[in-house]
């Protein structure tokens, strides 16, 4: 009887296995690094240019003759309307995900609570009455964080102002007076009035329009 053929061994020797073992271990190893790197970069990124476009809309001001809104029937053979937002404000809203429409920004810098927490304040015009007597404000409170954290919305008002007729909205000035208050001047029907807006201890944002009682230039 012939003897049994011999066995092949097709397993790898002991040192080769061990290395094979090796770097499959290290392919794994630098595929999930690369994917937590892109997730964690992708991340700091966000968060470096969020605190950089809030310190740049906390440091926002234009003229106080700047138009933030004018409507399409406010200025002869103007067929749309004037909407100036400025592009920080646009660029911070789209990096901390908190998007917003707007016909015109009317006053965007940072204030003051009464208790002296600071703020950045945003007002925008989000909406006019069919009649195109109202208008309709959204003011938006942030509060900034520390480098590490995004920062966070903390308060929303809305408020409707009566002004009736054509209008134009001119860019919100501070009080240098007082950090809680600041000013929004407004042209309807050929007068000149004032829109006051002060920042609260709870965070939302007051908005009363004064009488109009000067003559607009």
């Amino acid at each position: 009887m012939p003897p049994d053929p011999p066995q092949l061994d097709y397993s790898l020797p002991p040192a080769r296995r061990r290395l094979w073992v090796r770097r499959t271990f290290l392919a794994v190893l630098a595929c999930l690094l690369v994917a937590v790197g892109l997730r964690w970069g992708t991340g700091a990124y966000n968060l470096v240019v969020a605190h950089r476009r809030y310190r740049s809309c906390a440091a926002y001001s234009a003229s106080a003759s700047s138009v933030a809104y004018e409507d399409g029937g406010f200025t002869d053979g103007a067929d749309l309307p004037t909407q100036v937002i400025p592009s920080e404000w646009v660029e911070f809203n789209a990096i901390s995900s908190t998007r917003i429409r707007s016909y015109g920004t009317l006053f965007l810098h940072e204030r003051r609570t009464p208790q002296g927490a600071t703020r950045l304040v945003g007002v925008d015009l989000i909406g006019m009455g069919a009649d195109g007597d109202s208008l309709e404000l959204h003011g938006r409170v942030i509060a900034p964080t520390p480098l590490l954290r995004m920062p966070r919305q903390v308060g929303a008002s809305d408020t409707t102002l009566f002004l009736g007729g054509k209008v134009r909205l001119l860019a919100g000035q501070i009080d240098s007076a007082d950090p809680t208050h600041f000013t929004i001047g407004y042209i309807v029907n050929g007068r000149a009035g004032t829109i006051d807006g002060w920042l609260k201890n709870d965070q939302s944002v007051v908005l009363e329009a004064r009488p109009k009682t000067a003559t607009a230039p």
